[in-house]
C-alpha cells in the first residue's frame, strides 16, 4: 500500500507543477489552493467518466447525447473553473 501512496504522491507532484506553470502563464486561476483543487479535479473527473458510463443508456433517451458529448461538457466546465477568465479580464 506504501508504494500505491507514494505514486499517487509523485502524481500529484506532476500535476501540481504543471498547475503551477498553467497559473504562471495567466492560464489558471492564481487564486486557487493548488493540492485541494488537484484533489476536487481529480474526484471530479473521477466521477464524470464513473456516472456517464452508468448512465450512457439515460443520457441518450432523456437528452439525446452520447457518453463522449456528455463527458466533454463536463470536462469544458471543470476546465472553466480553474481557467482565468479572458472575457473579464480584458474589461
Amino acid at each position: 500500500l506504501k508504494a500505491i501512496y507514494d505514486t499517487g504522491e509523485r502524481i500529484n507532484d506532476a500535476v501540481a507543477a504543471k498547475f503551477g506553470q498553467g497559473m504562471a502563464l495567466g492560464l489558471l486561476r492564481p487564486d486557487l489552493p493548488m493540492i485541494e483543487t488537484i484533489l476536487l479535479l481529480w474526484t471530479s473527473i473521477n466521477g464524470i467518466i464513473e456516472a456517464m458510463s452508468r448512465k450512457s443508456n439515460y443520457l441518450d433517451h432523456r437528452l439525446g447525447r452520447s457518453r463522449d458529448e456528455m463527458l466533454a461538457l463536463g470536462f469544458e466546465q471543470i476546465y472553466r473553473g480553474i481557467a482565468v477568465d479572458r472575457e473579464r479580464k480584458q474589461k
